[in-house]
């Protein structure tokens, strides 16, 4: 993160905040079946119609 801080104040300033983003964000990676299931343990990514383990 530290070594991509100037990269990402200059994204930032050029584009502005896209927080307001995120609910469209997340429904399309649902849409696609990749998404996290916040009642699954975290070391659960769900995906696929199946549950995988993360590394």
């Amino acid at each position: 993160m530290a070594a991509a801080a100037d990269d990402l104040a200059r994204i930032g300033e050029e584009f502005g905040d896209r927080d307001f983003l995120l609910p469209e964000i997340v429904a399309h990676l649902k849409t696609l079946g990749r998404y996290i299931d916040p009642e699954s343990p975290i070391e659960t990514w769900q995906g696929y119609g199946r549950n995988h383990k993360l590394q």
